[in-house]
């Protein structure tokens, strides 16, 4: 797998001038590079500049064993910290009782800096051994090239291939330089003579030797940290000099990582960087979110696209070098947006690249088997919304738009019952996909495999659709209709916009007149004759996200089954079907186990009917369970117990899966979360979240004011623009170079600062009962008394330099600060 380690995103995709790192699961792994050449030959935990293929691989040996490694053990390894766009990596290996830690910090597309050092050590450190091999990968020669690495005595090696020199300059030099044909012949010259070298070693004064491989071997003992740096120039002198002194180009983030002097997250070393310990449960969530899309994303070099893999370790082994599945790919760009919006877009093109010429987006593509007859649950328009909303890239709406109009109509025609108005899932009578035409396919369709939701439930054979009207896929129906339409709008195409919204509102009164299930206080999904379900899962609540039930039959619907011990609540929530169920005992994949996609899309129900209470304690007992493996043995799971909250538990859930990252988003989004429905939403008592996510394509944060217990601080791009003394919420937000807009809830009430306003640059001020406006020593300051109120500025375009002309998007968001009538 190979993975992007810095620079910009697009630039490393076209591969112009970007150092990669490539990290396999094993030797039968897909390395990114031409399937022709055997994966094997590339060394894994490899930094590869992929336009020439210049390598640089650690292998490490021990005396004791008499063996060596090149580290590409999974189940010896331990993925740490990782920045989406590479600028650092973290990642632990075991070897013969000994542990080593591998960092890498990457401040511009042509230097990387690098850091190898043993956290423990299993024996005498005379006795341990790493190497570094340089060489070129043969994949990427052309015919008849012939490129060797050239190498000195003090470990300094350089090369040239396609018009570009690179440059590898150890911070101390090795013990024995050798040079070798292959990885392989210094493997067998380890373990045939050991670490004494002497005979074979480039001397102090010899002139510089070429040789496929060069490996530069230090001793722990007479070097206890490997740090090296590789660097790209114009020919050898320029890349040599950029190696030993970085242009002044280059010199904040490599001389930020040199001089760091606080460990990281991971254990600490030279390139920590601005990585440092999170200092808040959602600032841990925002880091565990991207070391996981970072871990995960890939380069597929068949389609020549870089995306985020459901999981690294199902690339190769499973489906043949790169696959997509369709809401994991969906739900990766939705937590991408978060932090990376390059990251989100790509994401999102992949997803939306599967459409099939009759509309509908394929459930599952691949080299090895591509599953069109199907498609899976839609959660594309809220992710695009969702996406738009942190990024503000309008360009991705109108690019999106049709093909997720299509895929909508595709629903209506494919899988809507004439007779209810409801959907069920199906398969349809095209592609040549595994099981199509089953009611397994079908199942598929749901994302939930074997749910029990399904059971004994058969396919249609004359319409191609399962006998059940499904409750959770005509939510999420509805739901894209409604997002679809606000995109629609957006654009200025009124009439789908309207067309879209008539749709959404005949699947929401379908659904509250036929599934509805007044006995159980619950939406089920009901049979073709109308029988209603006897099992109730996570799907049951999707009506709220979609906006269905009237605010008393949301209540009863949570008060009833969500919060029920019996039902869904407990420790750890939210099972995939109710507690009492026979199917709970199963603990099988969707029986019974805790998934994050549900937990999240039943979260986002909460918010959006305002039950804070039942939403934060979802929110931080996912988060709690995601944290607990997390932080001991770096694991993300694909699904959890739901009585122990353990995911190793089950060979069944993958220890490093992609929508695992749901987990920590929803603690995220408790302290900020731009809301499809209230629009920025900010509860400083959640934070801090001095990081900060992203908002409308600028970085939203919140931190807390030393020595005030209850103060608080928004900032926007790292510069304060909303202080607090009080715990409070805000929804609505907005805040720029025109205007402050905002509604106010507080039990005490509270005093809100405007940093750098005076009173006399407000031109308009419309404030509740009660609030007053002042000028302070810091700003403006208004007094908003206790409850829940609604309040906006009108300010001069220039009272603030930095925010002039960058307020509230032109194109018009009023509606995402003001939440739905009985929301």
């Amino acid at each position: 797998v190979e993975l992007v380690t810095g620079g910009d995103l697009a630039q490393a995709h076209a591969g112009s001038s970007g150092i990669r790192l490539t990290r396999s699961r094993g030797k039968d792994s897909h390395t990114g590079v031409p399937r022709a050449c055997p994966p094997a030959s590339v060394p894994d935990a490899t930094v590869l500049d992929a336009v020439s293929g210049l390598y640089v691989a650690p292998v490490a040996f021990s005396a004791s064993a008499h063996a060596s490694s090149r580290l590409d053990d999974p189940e010896r390894t331990r993925l740490g910290p990782r920045r989406l766009d590479g600028s650092h990596i973290e990642l632990d290996f075991e070897h013969a009782g000994s542990t080593f830690r591998l960092c890498y910090a990457k401040p511009t597309p042509t230097l990387l800096r690098a850091e190898l050092r043993p956290v423990q050590l299993g024996e005498w450190g005379l006795r341990t051994w790493l190497c570094l091999l340089v060489g070129f990968h043969p994949g990427i020669e052309r015919p008849g090239e012939r490129r060797l690495p050239r190498a000195s005595a003090d470990g300094t090696v350089t090369a040239e291939a396609r018009e570009r020199a690179l440059a590898l300059v150890p911070d101390t030099p090795p013990v024995f330089v050798t040079l070798h044909d292959s990885t392989e012949a210094l493997e067998d010259d380890l373990t045939e003579r050991g670490y004494y070298a002497d005979a074979i070693a480039l001397r102090k004064g010899d002139p510089p030797a070429a040789a496929p491989v060069v490996a530069l071997r230090f001793n722990m003992e007479a070097t206890p940290v490997v740090r090296f740096v590789v660097a790209i120039g114009a020919d050898v002198g320029r890349a040599l000099a950029r190696a030993a002194r970085p242009t002044l180009a280059e010199p904040t983030a490599a001389a930020t990582a040199e001089a760091a002097p606080e460990p990281s997250a991971h254990g600490g070393s030279w390139l920590a960087g601005d990585h440092q310990p999170p200092p808040s449960d959602a600032d841990e969530a925002l880091d565990a979110i991207e070391t996981v899309l970072g871990w995960n994303s890939i380069l597929d070099s068949d389609n020549q696209r870089w995306y985020t893999a459901p999981t690294r370790s199902w690339v190769s082994r499973k489906f043949g070098g790169w696959f997509t599945w369709l809401d994991d790919t969906f739900f990766h760009a939705h937590l991408a947006a978060a932090v990376d919006p390059e990251a989100a877009r790509r994401n999102l093109e992949v997803a939306l690249s599967s459409a099939t010429p009759e509309g509908n987006l394929a459930c599952l593509v691949s080299p090895r088997t591509a599953w069109l007859d199907r498609s899976q649950s839609p959660v594309g328009a809220l992710v695009l919304w969702s996406t738009y909303l942190r990024t503000g890239d309008r360009s991705t709406l109108a690019r999106a738009l049709p093909t997720l109009l299509s895929a909508f109509d595709w629903w209506l025609r494919e899988r809507r019952d004439e007779r209810t108005g409801l959907f069920a899932f199906g398969t349809s009578d095209y592609g040549h996909g595994a099981f199509q035409g089953t009611a397994l396919a079908a199942r598929d369709e749901s994302f939930m495999d074997n749910s029990p939701m399904h059971d004994g439930v058969e396919l249609d054979p004359a319409t191609g659709r399962l006998r059940q009207l499904d409750v959770g896929l005509s939510s999420l129906v509805a739901l894209e209709a409604e997002l679809l339409s606000k995109v629609a709008a957006h654009l200025g195409d009124t009439v789908a916009a309207e067309r879209l919204a008539v749709e959404r509102r005949r699947i929401a009164a379908a659904i509250d007149t036929h599934l509805w299930h007044e006995e159980a206080g619950a939406y089920v999904n009901v049979a073709e004759d109308g029988t209603p379900s006897p099992r109730i899962g996570p799907t049951s609540f999707y009506p709220l996200l979609a906006g269905v039930p009237s605010a008393e039959r949301a209540e009863r619907t949570v008060k009833a089954q969500l919060l029920d011990e019996r039902g869904f609540w407990g420790s750890n929530v939210l099972p995939t079907i109710r507690r009492d169920d026979p199917a709970f005992v199963d603990n099988v994949y969707w029986r019974g186990r805790i998934w994050p996609p549900t937990n999240y899309l039943v979260y986002l129900g909460l918010r959006r009917y305002r039950f804070a209470e039942a939403a934060r304690a979802v929110a931080d007992r996912s988060f709690a369970m995601f944290a607990a493996e997390w932080r001991e043995h770096g694991h993300c799971h694909e699904n959890y117990n739901a009585v122990t909250g353990e995911g190793h538990d089950s060979k069944d859930s993958d220890p490093f899966y992609g929508w695992g990252g749901l987990m920590p988003m929803m603690r995220l989004e408790e302290a900020i979360f731009p809301s499809p429905w209230e629009g920025l939403t900010v509860v400083p008592e959640r934070g801090p979240c001095a990081r900060g996510t992203l908002w409308r394509g600028r970085r939203i944060g919140l931190l807390q004011v030393a020595g005030a217990p209850a103060g608080w601080r928004v900032t926007l791009d790292g510069r304060s623009v909303l202080e607090g003394d009080a715990a409070c919420r805000l929804s609505g937000l907005e805040v720029g170079g025109t205007g402050l807009e905002a509604r106010v809830e507080s039990a005490r009430g509270v005093a809100l600062t405007v940093p750098g306003l005076r009173r006399e640059q407000t031109l308009h001020a419309a404030l509740p009962d009660g609030a007053t406006l002042e000028d302070g020593s810091a700003g403006v300051r208004l007094r908003v008394p206790a409850g829940r109120h609604a309040l906006r500025l009108a300010l001069t375009r220039g009272w603030d330099t930095a925010e002039t002309g960058r307020g509230t998007d032109p194109a018009g968001d009023a509606d995402q600060a003001r939440p739905e009538e009985g929301a």
